[in-house]
């Protein structure tokens, strides 16, 4: 149970914020899952890296400020899901073909408006990774895996997920999504 101060210094913290960026939306606003005296007010944020990071640092010295002002422990954070697609593939594919399933999957997010398409990285060819980041993570389990099954690209993916808040600062461990850990 969330005290009603901590709740109303949180909605007043969010208040502010939108002030500054009108285009920010609410996931939700609760206790820490982690940490007793902490709120967390978890947002989506559209727009790039470099806005994000002026996002974070404005509503961190305004958490601040409020902590300061009255005891109340706030952190804003992402209300998203960083969600890895890792391809394993018997056989290298062609650059353009990662591309292709890239941009498949990035349209797929944007027609859903299901959250943020991240980067596509080539360390090896024959085992690229994609980033995202979701509002749902049945989302990528559901859509994203039946659009890659229809490519026919499926049984050649590992999907990862990790949690967007974490009260300590450091990541958990990522989690396999898909296809599910074998039992036993």
């Amino acid at each position: 149970m969330i005290v009603d101060e901590r709740y109303q210094a949180a909605e007043e913290l969010f208040n502010e914020v939108c002030e500054r960026y009108p285009d920010v939306e609410l996931v939700g606003i609760g206790p820490s899952p982690e940490t007793d005296n902490l709120t967390v007010v978890s947002v989506i944020l559209p727009g790039d890296d470099e806005r994000e990071e002026a996002f974070a640092e404005f509503a961190a010295e305004r958490a601040t400020e409020i902590l300061l002002e009255t005891g109340v422990y706030i952190i804003v954070v992402s209300g998203l899901y960083e969600v890895w697609i890792e391809f394993h593939a018997a056989r290298s594919r062609a650059r353009q073909e990662y591309l292709g399933i890239s941009a498949a999957i990035e349209e797929l997010i944007q027609t859903q408006e299901a959250g943020q398409m991240g980067s596509i990285s080539f360390g090896n060819l024959s085992s690229p990774s994609l980033t995202c980041r979701l509002r749902d993570l049945d989302f990528a389990r559901n859509e994203i895996a039946s659009l890659l099954e229809n490519l026919g690209v499926l049984d050649e993916v590992k999907i990862f997920w990790e949690h967007p808040y974490h009260a300590s600062g450091r990541h958990s461990d990522r989690t396999r999504l898909y296809p599910p850990e074998a039992d036993g």
